[in-house]
């Protein structure tokens, strides 16, 4: 088992994006992944417009998984619309 963190923007709405967060919860145990812990950075400015929002909601996840979980996962984040970017980085 590999460490791992995701890095998730949302739209900056505060209540969206805690049930945001949950359903990313939700959507990491459905693939048998643990998360060991989950900062919620808050609203931030980025640096150039992404789907007509210049503000995001930033959290991170931090998880440990087998490398071959990684590419289903990305594929479901993918299908998400209300998920404005994520980066999966995996740690030394």
């Amino acid at each position: 088992m590999r460490e791992y963190e995701l890095v998730c923007i949302f739209e900056p709405n505060q209540e969206k994006a805690e049930q945001l967060t949950d359903d990313i919860q939700a959507i990491l145990s459905s693939h048998n992944i643990s998360v060991t812990e989950t900062e919620k950075w808050g609203l931030r400015k980025m640096a150039y417009y992404i789907k007509k929002h210049l503000d995001g909601f930033y959290v991170l996840f931090h998880f440990s998984t087998d490398p071959e979980k990684i590419h289903p996962l990305e594929k479901e984040l993918r299908l998400r619309e209300d998920i404005l970017r994520f980066l999966t980085i995996r740690k030394n």
